[in-house]
C-alpha cells in the first residue's frame, strides 16, 4: 500500500537538515524531496519533480543504484551505497553516500549524506565523547584509554607512570558565595593554568565535577611528579579575576605510582584519590603520595 503524502511530507521533515532526502518511485522518478536536496543540488522540487534521478548520478552510478535496489525485500529494506559522486545543477561534483530504504513495492526513500560534512559530523561526535564540553580538555573516558595504553608501553619498556588526582578545596563556596557562572568560569580557567604546566606527553583531564586528574607516562622517578604538583600549589597563590572577583584556587593533591601502587589505572586512581582525601584531612592545599 503506497505511503500517505502526509507521512511522507513528516518523514522529510523529521531529518537532519544536513541530510537530502527524497522519495523515488520504483523507476526513480522524484515524487518528493527535502528542502535540503534542493539546496544540495540547486534542484527546486517543481522541476525535477517525476525527472529520474539520473539527472544527479552519473550513468555508472544510476546503473549501480538500480542493481543494488533489486537486491532489496522484505529481509533487507536498506542498503549504504558509499564512495560514490553525484552532480548538481551547475555540474559540480559532490562525493556522496546514499542509504536506499525500500518503503514498499513501488516507492524507496534515498537519504544522501556529503561526505566531507558526515565526517565532519563524526568528529564531532568524537569530540563530544572524549573531551569535557566546559573546561574543552579530555574528560574521563579519554583519560582511562590514554592511561590503558601509557601503561601497556611502561610494562614494555619498564617505564614509571604517576597518576595526580586533584581536587579543588572550597569549590562549593565559590559557587555559593558568586553563582555557577562565576564558578565554570573559574574551572575553565584554572584548567587552562594546568595545561601550563604539564609536558606534551601528559594528559591533563577533568574527571568530575571539580576533580581532575594528570597522566605522566614514562617520568624518571617520583621527583618528576613532585615538581608538577608543587608548581600547582605554588601557582594558587596567584589569583584568577573573574568579573573582577579575585578567586584564589586551593588544591589537594593525591599521588600514585605505577608500578609500585598498581598495575592498571582502575587500581592507580583509586589510590591516587585516596592520597588525595589525605591531603584535604590533613590541611588541604597539599601533596600527598600513596
Amino acid at each position: 500500500m503506497v505511503q500517505s503524502s502526509h507521512y511522507i511530507d513528516k518523514k522529510l521533515s523529521y531529518y537532519d537538515k544536513d541530510i537530502a532526502i527524497i522519495i523515488v518511485d520504483k523507476n526513480f522518478a522524484v515524487k518528493k524531496c527535502n528542502t535540503h536536496f534542493e539546496d544540495m543540488f540547486l534542484y527546486p522540487i517543481k522541476e525535477i519533480k517525476n525527472k529520474s534521478i539520473q539527472n544527479i548520478l552519473s550513468n555508472k552510478n544510476f546503473i549501480t543504484l538500480k542493481k543494488i535496489s533489486l537486491e532489496l525485500n522484505s529481509k533487507l529494506i536498506s542498503i549504504t551505497i558509499q564512495n560514490i559522486t553525484a552532480i548538481d545543477k551547475n555540474n559540480k561534483t559532490i562525493a556522496i553516500e546514499i542509504n536506499l530504504v525500500r518503503n514498499d513495492s513501488k516507492y524507496f526513500t534515498l537519504f544522501i549524506y556529503e561526505i566531507y560534512k558526515k565526517n565532519k559530523y563524526i568528529n564531532k561526535l568524537q569530540y563530544l565523547a572524549y573531551y569535557d564540553q566546559l573546561t574543552k580538555i579530555p574528560n574521563r573516558t579519554l583519560f582511562l584509554d590514554r592511561a590503558e595504553t601509557a601503561i601497556r608501553q611502561a610494562k614494555r619498556n619498564n617505564e614509571i607512570i604517576a597518576v595526580l588526582y586533584i581536587d579543588l578545596d572550597e569549590f562549593k563556596s565559590i559557587n555559593d558565595n558568586n553563582g555557577h557562572e562565576v564558578g565554570d568560569i573559574f574551572l575553565y580557567e584554572l584548567s587552562m593554568r594546568f595545561k601550563e604546566y604539564i609536558r606534551e606527553s601528559d594528559t591533563l583531564s577533568r574527571i568530575g565535577g571539580d576533580e581532575f586528574a594528570i597522566l605522566m607516562p614514562n617520568i624518571s622517578n617520583k621527583d618528576d611528579a613532585t615538581k608538577l604538583a608543587e608548581r600547582i600549589i605554588d601557582s594558587n597563590h596567584n589569583s584568577i579575576d573573574i568579573n573582577n572577583v579575585m578567586i584564589y584556587p586551593k588544591t589537594s593533591i593525591g599521588i600514585s605510582i605505577f608500578p609500585d601502587d598498581g598495575d592498571n589505572i582502575k587500581i592507580l586512581l583509586k589510590k591516587s584519590d585516596s592520597a588525595m582525601y589525605k591531603a584535604k584531612q590533613s590541611k588541604g592545599n597539599s601533596i600527598f603520595f600513596y
